[in-house]
């Protein structure tokens, strides 16, 4: 209930505000995550991966701001346009940390979890747009929509969903979240390659600079192991365990003489 209700202030900011700026203000969800993670789960980041965040956070921000201004035109800004958007995020990560402890710590199998995810989603969903665009609004629910309208929306937010309760389920909410930010470029590369979109430098640049902070920040994830030649364990009689052992059994053999 709580993921439609997100859904829900996202529909209604960008009444207010323009597809750019709404994503700009989407891009805090790195870093509100990784605090929320920090303070709900107990998870910390690295120092290194503080910055890694903040450094795809800033690339993300200007991959949008240059987009924008190779299109032209100014960003539409309106107070509750951005207060709404904020909403969305601090939902989308609120719900996103305790969906990842709930969906690892559940024993049922992931098909079951979702099914069960997305019965309250919808209907939540269901009950606004039968209030918002029928009760209150001019009665016709799916205004100019055809069957394939229908199908895009429909096989696009499954396939999405799908996968972002997976990632939740089998890694965590940040790693979420950067699959969404490699997903915004992928969708560029896609329209360059396919759909006849000019390519422009610029823009490259600041996909490629995302793209290689995503890379830096699952590479610093992996498990490293400690140095051997670390002076502090050098000096620790701890890290020593046989030698102690063995001094332990010559004393009692003294003891005994």
């Amino acid at each position: 209930m709580i993921y439609a209700l997100g859904d829900i202030f996202e529909m209604e900011s960008v009444n207010y505000l323009d597809s750019s700026t709404y994503t700009i203000l989407s891009q805090s969800k790195l870093i509100v995550t990784a605090l929320m993670m920090w303070a709900i789960d107990g998870t910390p980041q690295s120092l290194m991966q503080w910055f890694i965040l903040f450094t795809t956070s800033a690339g993300m921000l200007e991959y949008v701001l240059v987009g924008k201004a190779q299109k032209g035109g100014g960003m539409i800004l309106s107070a509750t346009g951005i207060g709404l958007a904020i909403m969305k995020v601090m939902i989308s990560c609120y719900v996103a940390v305790l969906n990842q402890k709930a969906l690892k710590k559940d024993i049922n199998p992931f098909p079951v979890q979702f099914s069960a995810l997305k019965v309250s989603w919808a209907m939540t969903s269901l009950f606004y747009m039968v209030v918002k665009d029928g009760i209150m609004g001019s009665g016709d629910l799916w205004g100019v929509w055809t069957y394939r309208t229908v199908v895009l929306v429909f096989a696009g937010f499954i396939l999405k969903t799908l996968f972002n309760q997976y990632l939740l389920k089998v890694l965590d909410a940040i790693w979420k979240n950067i699959s969404e930010a490699v997903g915004v470029l992928l969708v560029y590369f896609a329209k360059v390659m396919f759909l006849g979109g000019k390519f422009d430098i610029t823009v490259f640049n600041a996909a490629f600079t995302v793209i290689l902070s995503c890379i830096a920040y699952v590479l610093s994830k992996a498990s490293t192991p400690a140095k051997k030649s670390d002076i502090g364990d050098e000096i620790d009689p701890a890290c020593y365990q046989d030698l102690h052992s063995s001094l332990l059994a010559s004393a009692r053999r003294r003891n005994k003489l």
